[in-house]
């Protein structure tokens, strides 16, 4: 009796075990290799972070004590002044459109007739990026960053 009891137990705890429907959406995310899944994200600077608003920083400068910087982004217009600590007494106010990098990350200030241009979106922050689109690096790679107001 208490070998009909248990072989009776034991399968319908088996059986309860099993007793999920599967559904081809489960089939679908068991076939999909790890690639797939990350790639469903599409989250960037662009469309992620509220990024529009007023930055300000003093940036490192080769000739003079430093850039003071005011970098304002609304919608798709910016407008950049700058004085240059020790050299000017007057700032440099430069405006146009920015475009956004394909991936989404970056910010390329148009009309600009020299100076950085390329800026890195980052969380209540920018960093200004060298001619090639690249993060500065070294001891004053966090000189580069202008905080949002």
């Amino acid at each position: 009796m208490k070998k009909l009891i248990l072989s009776v137990l034991t399968i319908a705890f088996l059986s309860s075990c099993n007793n999920t429907k599967k559904t081809d959406a489960d089939s679908d995310m068991v076939n999909m290799d790890k690639d797939e899944v990350e790639d469903i994200d599409h989250h960037n600077s662009q469309n992620s972070l509220d990024w529009a608003g007023t930055y300000t920083g003093m940036l490192p400068c080769s000739n003079c004590e430093g850039i003071e910087t005011e970098l304002r982004i609304e919608d798709d217009l910016y407008v950049l002044k700058t004085l240059r600590k020790g050299l000017d007494n007057s700032y440099l106010e430069q405006t146009g459109n920015i475009t956004w990098s394909d991936d989404g990350s970056m910010i390329i200030l148009g009309g600009m007739e020299e100076g950085p241009f390329m800026y890195k979106v980052e969380e209540n922050r920018i960093v200004q990026l060298d001619g090639s689109g690249n993060k500065y690096t070294g001891d004053k790679a966090n000189a580069y960053i202008l905080r949002k107001k």
